[in-house]
């Protein structure tokens, strides 16, 4: 049950209608979250500035929305799987990535150890093991994965951001305010 009130675009005014009308412009829809979200212009436009410093870091299009799979499959949460497999369609992924990705597994050894990282911190809710507790340490073992340095380490910052709704993992019995 939907418990905010979705703004449709053709009834939004001012700066609600402004962000709404360049989400269909960019994407050739406006996904359900962009409505809920316009009934607070302030929170779109934060989401879709955040979103949008996103995609000027080292992550590519294809990467973030296989990430963004595995975290909605991780999250059982049919809304952002359908959302996420239509813009990981729109970005170029196949079928076949499409699928993969929702078991957190990619061709590519780095993806693939990407998508499990961040997988594993959905389901063990943010929680990221260190050498104490898990030598070596997952968080270690995604590193040797990436680049060394700097922007190895972008690279996990950027796995890590809450970027999209479905992030995190809601504590059993809540419900999402957007399906």
């Amino acid at each position: 049950m939907q418990r905010i009130t979705a703004i449709q675009p053709n009834e939004a005014t001012g700066k609600a209608k402004q962000l709404l009308d360049g989400v269909q412009a960019k994407l050739g829809m406006t996904p359900n979250l962009m409505k809920t979200l316009a009934a607070s212009p302030a929170a779109l436009e934060g989401y879709l500035t955040f979103s949008g410093a996103l995609g000027t870091g080292v992550l590519n299009g294809k990467f973030r929305e296989q990430i963004a799979l595995a975290v909605a499959q991780a999250n059982s949460c049919e809304y952002c799987l359908s959302a996420h497999s239509t813009i990981g369609k729109m970005v170029g992924l196949t079928p076949e990535e499409i699928a993969a990705s929702r078991e957190a597994r990619a061709e590519d050894p780095k993806r693939d150890a990407g998508l499990r990282f961040a997988q594993s911190i959905v389901v063990q809710r943010g929680e990221v093991p260190g050498p104490r507790h898990d030598p070596p340490s997952r968080f270690q073992r995604r590193r040797d994965h990436g680049d060394r340095g700097q922007r190895g380490d972008q690279h996990l910052l950027e796995l890590l951001q809450p970027h999209r709704p479905n992030r995190s993992r809601l504590p059993p019995g809540e419900r999402r305010l957007t399906r």
